[in-house]
């Protein structure tokens, strides 16, 4: 069984995909195979290419910055065993879509990078 961390932000073009692409390098370096990592985003622009100047900095970083957007959906979000958050709207987004029952799943981005408050 897979353990699945999902990254919320707000259009999936920067700051999801990007935490999700590097979030799954360390994964792969570290030789954890049993994690799944994708990202969504709360609104619904279409089916868009990842900001260019995004993929440009995961480049000069040494990243691949690729795919989608992709928007949330209850069904995608309650497959998520953890749902990382840039900010207090995304939370109270995906809030409004996800059962009850599974909003302990969800974090604020900030709290388990550096254990901060906000």
């Amino acid at each position: 069984m897979n353990y699945k961390i999902c990254f919320v932000c707000t259009g999936n073009a920067c700051r999801s995909p990007f935490a999700k692409c590097v979030t799954k390098k360390l994964l792969a370096d570290a030789g954890i195979e049993d994690i799944e990592v994708f990202s969504l985003g709360t609104l619904d622009w279409g089916e868009n290419p990842r900001d260019a100047a995004m993929v440009d900095v995961a480049k000069e970083l040494d990243y691949e910055l690729s795919g989608t957007t992709m928007v949330m959906t209850r069904e995608k979000l309650m497959a998520a065993d953890a749902i990382i958050v840039f900010d207090e709207r995304h939370r109270d987004a995906i809030t409004r879509v996800l059962d009850y029952s599974h909003w302990n799943r969800i974090v604020l981005f900030n709290k388990i990078a550096w254990d901060a408050r906000r």
